[in-house]
């Protein structure tokens, strides 16, 4: 507290804290740059001062002076210093640099403290001034995961090739390295590994996240509109994959990115395109694969470098100069005198002098463009491209005599478009060459402020171009609804909603928006043209949004040359009418903020607070959204359009892979839906964590209902079936293999998964076994322990198939209600008749026998009565003996999973219930008797697993977008003509267990809403939609007319359900093939159009 004193007598007295970057670049050494301050690592002291030459005369007067003491004295001094003199010669130095972090473009840091921390114009300039110092013989660079953009990596190569350029020579010192190290390090003479060290070198990978199901989920729409049909950035929340033109474009981008990495490897390396290839197809390699493939020089420890290259130089004086050329900051400030100390520092803002001569300034563009003011850090890296900043940066340049050129650094995917136009028009102002130097991406926004200049340099795989606009909104009203907020609202205006964040756009707003965003899109393109000296037509073919790589971009005349930073300063001076090799200071813009306002603020009474959440240590993949989350909520809060690229494409350091992260995080998405999830998870946790979700075919079944089991699984740890038995066929295709089950769940193929049959399905052992012996014989793994059979659950005997046979004969009316003959209706029977029942864990009893053989007494005359006289041949003892076996081989499966599905829900595992049939089908709610006998809709579920009710969370309905059936029964929409025929060739509409070909007829929605009621349908899954391709009109049944009279409701007795006649509304239909349509946004608009009906009609999503 007592130093704290010392302040405001320091600020009085009017301290000057400002700082201004420079640094001479062109033949010689930085000259603003202090003198290396290095430690030699094996080497002597060099702090002894040299004694003053003076002349003969005067030396030998002082030598008859000097008594011989004193005279042997000297001797012995002048030995030493020859000596010395000598061994310094003999030095062989290497430069040493460890290369561990980030090297952010920037102007650098201001106060005492700006340069602890290094840059990328820094640590270049450090690589060029050891290539022109006599005394440096090597470099090594020490590689310790640093974090790299490929224009970066370009900037750091260039400068090795010039040191190796002087003769000297370069090592590269790798541990565990990824690829964005390994492409600087391969530009050195020597790549060296430890024997325990690994490559990863897995190419290039572009994977987004899309978001537009999980804003489904908390009520968010997106409403975006974009200019080019190339210009992504709203994708990852409009639709849930790429657009054709979107990812034909990322794929020509990342092709070219492949191209140059393969490239630049093969070039540096003694290897071939061909050996490049399979090393990077390899992907991970160990230090003896790499040292094998020529991709590293030899395998040694750090420890014996010196030792290697002193044999190089045939010298055993080889010192390694530690940090060569980064000046020494006193950070000692301990002692009574400390603070002194630092208030001197402060006093002195660490500032240089910008040096004498001529000048060119270097203005940096780095980070999102928005309006205002740039943000900083102390030590001038830069996290936004303020236009208000920028603007001043040129015209200081400008107005300073000395600046003969200004170079734009430009590293941004853009951002702003009024940000953008601003710093563009500033450009034209300026008199003085102003050259643009494309860094890691200068891409929309950056592409625009870029083509103001008089010439364009970009790195080869700077990623530039995005050429287009978008604009829009996300509508958050429904997630406001979901949490009890509500809104009540007075509105003038046709257009006042426009920037409203509850509701999307209303045509009138778009219309207005699609207006101002065509004419961003004209201006835009106008002056690239001007800029490129291309036409405008030729921009807008070019442009669309599409981004390239600087390579592509250079042939296509988007750019005019490929450079690094240093050919631009080189272009501007000779636009300046200087010589290419003129020594020229380098002015670095914008200033950075003053050190005592960085620290306390400015005086201004009103500040705005800035929170920061530091999550870089455990999820830097989530810190880096929330950062780009934060600008572009700046951005589109307010403007409703702005210049950003689509994604954001770099190689990441941990997989050197081009990492199609979404960039545009849009508004506050992230951050909101994070909130949001906490909310309901928190309300899930006070109600029965993960509460399980159902799916439930809602007609008579045979409703593509496995393949979203199959889709599902993965995501969950057990899957469960309720109800049926082995009449519930099911198609599953993984991995490219059809495997058909018709007892065994759907999950079952799915390893560390559970499937679980529950005491509400009849079970037929033969049939489990045969599915099991089918699975294994397929490399199915994990049987014994993912299958659970619960040992409450009914057996299917042989007395039952021959009860089957006779019962199916005819109902009342005649009518056969279209069993499967499979044993299902009669166990059900005897499993609510007592008496006759056997569950399998009875098979484990001692008293097995002798009730098969009570039962077989008891069903003998009756079965015979049934068939007209028809002996059933029921063998007592042989089914005992072949049940018995039956027993053994499912023994490891049973159990009692009523008591495992309570104790994982209560644990909150995650449960999905799997539903067999249709809900029609059900015994209680369906088309009774042409039902199965179990309770198929959801409501059978607490029944037949023991699972109470208030464990389901969510239930999903699935039908196909036309009905089907088989069997007996009353069915309102058939088409028992040519429409009915096409339906069924072509859905292949045949059953997977029974191979009956099923009764095909138009989308019933009265039975549908119907269903969708009973089982607490929360949103419907349409299956087979493209079986519907081809049909001119298609039809819906919306109501039926019952007696002469018009109705929604379903019948409950099936004889009015055959008396209904259906009443149709007919839709376009659409010729298109959907086959390989993976999104709702590449449908046909008629086929978005059926779809929004069907949901329209039955009330679900």
């Amino acid at each position: 507290m007592k130093h704290c004193l010392f302040l405001p007598a320091c600020l009085a007295a009017g301290l000057a804290l400002s700082f201004t970057g420079t640094l001479v670049i062109a033949d010689e050494p930085a000259t603003a740059e202090a003198k290396p301050v290095a430690s030699e690592v094996k080497s002597e002291d060099n702090d002894e001062a040299e004694a003053e030459e003076k002349p003969a005369e005067e030396a030998e007067e002082d030598e008859k002076e000097l008594s011989p003491a004193q005279k042997r004295a000297r001797e012995r001094a002048k030995k030493r210093q020859e000596e010395k003199t000598e061994a310094e010669s003999k030095k062989v130095r290497y430069a040493w640099f460890v290369l561990d972090d980030e090297l952010p473009e920037s102007p650098g840091g201001s106060g005492p403290f700006g340069d602890l921390s290094i840059d990328l114009r820094k640590q270049i300039a450090r690589i060029d001034a050891a290539a022109k110092d006599d005394k440096i013989q090597g470099l090594v660079l020490m590689f310790d995961s640093p974090s790299y953009g490929a224009g970066q990596r370009h900037e750091l190569r260039e400068a090795i090739a010039r040191f190796r350029a002087k003769g000297k020579h370069a090592v590269a010192v790798l541990e565990a390295a990824e690829a964005a190290s390994y492409l600087v390090a391969c530009a050195c003479d020597e790549v060296v590994m430890p024997e325990s060290g690994y490559l990863v070198l897995p190419g290039v990978r572009a994977q987004p996240m899309f978001y537009k199901g999980l804003l489904a989920k908390v009520g968010v729409k997106a409403d975006f509109i974009h200019v080019g049909d190339a210009k992504g950035a709203a994708e990852p929340y409009t639709r849930r994959e790429w657009s054709k033109a979107v990812k034909e474009n990322m794929t020509s981008l990342i092709d070219d990115m492949y191209e140059q990495m393969i490239d630049t490897i093969a070039m540096d390396r003694p290897m071939k395109r061909g050996a490049v290839i399979e090393a990077v197809d390899r992907g991970l390699l160990t230090a003896s694969q790499a040292l094998e493939a020529g991709l590293v020089d030899r395998l040694a420890y750090e420890s014996s470098l010196r030792d290697e290259l002193e044999k190089r130089h045939d010298s055993d004086n080889v010192v390694f100069v530690e940090n060569y050329g980064k000046k020494k900051v006193d950070t000692d400030f301990s002692g009574p005198g400390g603070m002194f100390k630092l208030l001197g520092m402060i006093a002195s803002g660490g500032k240089e002098s910008s040096g004498r001569g001529d000048k060119i300034a270097i203005v940096y563009a780095v980070g999102p463009i928005m309006t205002g003011e740039s943000e900083t850090s102390p030590f001038g890296a830069s996290s936004s491209v303020g236009s208000t900043t920028i603007v001043k940066a040129l015209r200081d340049a400008e107005e300073d005599d000395q600046v003969k050129a200004i170079v734009l650094r430009v590293d941004s995917p853009g951002g702003s478009a009024v940000a953008s136009d601003l710093i563009w028009n500033e450009i034209q102002t300026i008199e003085k060459p102003v050259v643009a130097s494309m860094g890691n991406v200068a891409a929309s926004g950056g592409y625009y402020i870029s083509m103001g200049c008089d010439h364009v340099f970009a790195e080869p795989t700077t990623v530039t171009g995005s050429i287009g606009v978008v604009g829009g909104k996300m509508a958050i009203g429904g997630l406001l609804e979901k949490l009890g907020v509500t809104t009540d609202l007075i509105a003038r205006g046709k257009n006042s909603g426009l920037f409203s964040t509850t509701e999307k756009f209303t045509e009138a707003e778009r219309e207005v928006l699609q207006s101002l965003m065509d004419d961003t899109y004209e201006q835009f393109t106008a002056k690239a043209a001007t800029g490129c000296e291309l036409t405008q037509d030729r921009i807008k073919e070019l442009g669309g949004g599409r981004v390239y790589t600087g390579r592509q971009a250079e042939r296509l005349e988007l750019i005019d040359e490929l450079g690094d930073l240093r050919a631009a300063v080189t272009k501007a001076k000779t636009l300046a009418g200087l010589e290419a090799d003129a020594d020229v200071t380098i002015d670095a813009y914008p200033e950075a903020e003053d050190f005592f306002e960085s620290l306390f603020g400015d005086n201004d009474e009103q500040r705005e607070v800035r929170v920061r959440l530091d999550l870089g240590g455990v999820l830097p993949e989530l810190e880096q959204a929330i950062q780009r989350a934060g600008w572009v909520r700046q951005l589109f809060a307010k403007e409703p359009m702005g210049l950003v690229m689509p994604y954001e494409t770099e190689m990441t350091d941990s997989l050197e892979q081009c990492a199609g992260f979404a960039l545009m995080l849009l508004f506050y998405v992230p951050l909101l839906i994070a909130y949001v999830w906490s909310i309901v998870w928190a309300y899930r946790d006070a109600r029965g964590r993960g509460k399980p979700p159902v799916l439930v075919a809602l007609l008579w079944g045979d409703e593509a209902k496995g393949k979203l089991v199959d889709l599902l699984t993965p995501r969950h740890d057990f899957v469960v079936r309720y109800q049926g038995g082995a009449n519930a066929g099911h198609t599953v295709v993984v991995g490219g293999e059809v495997y058909k089950l018709s007892l065994l769940p759907s999950g079952v193929i799915t390893e560390g998964v559970t499937s679980v049959i529950t005491g509400g399905v009849v079970i037929n052992p033969a049939k489990a076994i045969e599915e099991l012996d089918e699975l294994a014989s397929r490399d199915v793994r994990g049987l014994e322990k993912n299958l659970k059979i619960s040992d409450r659950a009914h057996v299917i005997m042989p007395w039952h198939f021959a009860e089957d046979r006779a019962l199916d004969s005819n109902t009342s009316d005649g009518e056969n209600i279209g069993t499967t003959q499979r044993g299902i209706g009669p166990c059900y029977r005897d499993k609510v008749g007592r008496s006759h029942a056997v569950r399998m864990g009875d098979l484990y009893r001692d008293d097995f026998r002798a009730t098969v053989e009570k039962i077989v007494a008891a069903k003998t005359p009756v079965i015979t009565a049934m068939s007209g006289g028809a002996d059933p041949k029921l063998d007592a003892t042989a089914i005992a003996d072949q049940y018995l076996a039956f027993a053994e081989r499912l023994r490891p499966h049973v159990c009692d999973t009523t008591e495992m599905l309570l104790t994982a829900a209560e644990a909150g595992k995650r449960i999905l219930f799997e539903g067999a049939q249709g809900s029609l089908l059900g015994v209680d709610h369906g088309t009774y008797p042409f039902v199965t006998s179990s309770n198929s809709s959801g409501v059978g579920i607490p029944n037949g697993s023991g699972l109470p009710a208030r464990y389901i969370n969510h239930t999903l309905g699935v039908v196909k977008a036309y009905s089907t059936r088989v069997g007996g029964g009353p069915f309102p929409t058939e088409q028992d003509n040519a429409d009915g025929q096409k339906l069924r060739d072509q859905g292949n509409e045949y059953g997977t267990v029974t191979k009956r070909p099923r009764r095909c007829g138009w989308l019933d929605t009265v039975a549908l809403r119907y269903t969708a009621r009973l089982g607490g349908v929360d949103a419907i899954a349409v299956m087979l939609l493209d079986v519907l391709s081809g049909f001119d009109e298609i039809k819906i049944c919306n109501a039926y007319e019952l007696d002469g009279k018009k109705t929604n409701v379903f019948p409950s007795h099936v004889d009015d359900l055959r008396r209904v006649k259906a009443v149709y509304e007919s839709l376009p239909g659409w010729s298109e093939d959907l086959t390989g349509v993976r999104s709702m946004d590449d449908l046909p608009a008629n086929a978005i159009g059926y779809i929004n009906r069907v949901s329209e009609l039955v009330g679900r999503p």
